[in-house]
């Protein structure tokens, strides 16, 4: 039972028979066969004493999901590791963004329920600060051909990938060697929505002219344990998935061990006015509630916060001209035939609309797309 209703947490998976296509002049790419796995929570509330006894439905993952697709058009046949690093990381991007803490889809489903999708507010419960510390018996994956022995030498440019919730960070990278420590302002602060979102980390082998070498992952830490994990030797997999308060683990000996500081940060609400300076940080939160812009201006819009180095972005919300566009693209081809026809005959928008039963505002704009001007 959740704060407003009920909260059941549940393994979700969804096999999705949908091709996607990118078409970039003769280039062709694309992903079929997509599935979408990971443990997701369904929240429930508030709960009403009427009729329909539930105020709204919340669905979110904790974590990003695991993705399985296969690639279509030119990747499918050629070696094109950057092009489908590319792909994968803006599918990512999007589940992310639309799915994962704190993005949630929210379904009103009982009238006077604030709130549609996105909108009901999660309050952040503090920060986990994550430092690089150091990496040792890393595998090395790079030649160097130009050594002062003259002799082919081997190293690794080492980084880190860091990901909680839909917050991705790249450490810097430590070059030429498998033992690498990173400076101590390598560090990155990320806002948790719930104690039991995991910590996913991957050292990465930075590559100057072809995609980045993968090198290996540690089990997946629960913000919860974070603190327990701090400055220990943490071993490197072939590959984890997180499950609960376990990791499917892939076992690949040689990989390495990594070392990380956590420093766990309260997130408390401030009263107004001038802050104390003992503060270990700020986390301002900003809530979008509407944007007013001149009309037809965009099909949609995306609202940038900038605070002195540090940027954030919402999500591209479609706008009501968007909505008008899409409703447009959307008639009956049959309803859209005729007024194109009713148009060229010399027909009205007052006619077309008692013959087609579409919105007078949709025949007018067929009729402007088809530079015809009479919609007396």
């Amino acid at each position: 039972e959740s704060e407003h209703g009920l909260r059941i947490e549940v393994h979700f998976d969804f096999d999705s028979g949908v091709d996607v296509a990118l078409s970039v002049g003769p280039i062709a790419v694309g992903i079929s066969k997509l599935k979408v796995s990971g443990n997701s929570v369904l929240e429930v509330g508030p709960l009403l004493e009427e009729i329909p006894v539930v105020g709204a439905v919340e669905f979110y993952f904790k974590d990003p999901p695991r993705l399985q697709y296969e690639f279509t058009g030119i990747a499918r046949g050629a070696e094109l590791p950057v092009l489908k690093n590319a792909v994968r990381q803006t599918i990512d991007r999007i589940i992310a963004r639309e799915v994962v803490l704190p993005n949630r889809v929210v379904v009103p489903i009982a009238h006077g329920i604030e709130g549609t999708r996105h909108d009901r507010e999660k309050a952040p419960l503090g920060v986990l600060r994550v430092q690089a510390v150091s990496a040792k018996d890393l595998p090395e994956s790079d030649w160097n051909l130009i050594d002062w022995t003259l002799r082919p030498a081997k190293y690794s440019d080492p980084y880190l990938r860091a990901k909680l919730g839909d917050e991705v960070w790249k450490s810097s990278s430590v070059k030429g060697t498998s033992e690498p420590k990173w400076p101590s302002s390598d560090v990155h602060d990320f806002v948790v929505y719930d104690p039991a979102q995991a910590l996913s980390v991957e050292v990465v082998d930075y590559d100057f002219l072809n995609a980045d070498d993968y090198i290996g992952c540690i089990a997946p830490i629960e913000v919860q344990d974070a603190l327990a994990a701090s400055e220990q030797d943490l071993p490197l997999f072939e590959k984890c998935e997180h499950l609960g308060r376990h990791a499917d683990i892939e076992q690949s000996p040689g990989k390495g061990q990594l070392k990380l500081h956590f420093t766990w940060l309260n997130a408390c609400e401030l009263p107004s006015g001038s802050l104390p300076e003992d503060l270990d940080g700020h986390l301002l939160t900003a809530t979008i509630h509407r944007v007013v812009m001149p009309a037809r201006l965009a099909k949609s819009a995306q609202v940038c916060l900038t605070v002195g180095a540090l940027e954030a972005r919402s999500r591209y919300v479609r706008t009501p001209v968007g909505h008008f566009h899409d409703e447009v693209e959307h008639v009956d081809h049959a309803l859209a035939s005729v007024v194109h026809r009713g148009g060229r005959m010399g027909l009205g928008a007052e006619e077309l609309v008692k013959l087609t039963k579409l919105d007078r505002e949709i025949v007018e704009y067929i009729l402007e797309k088809d530079g015809h001007i009479n919609h007396a």
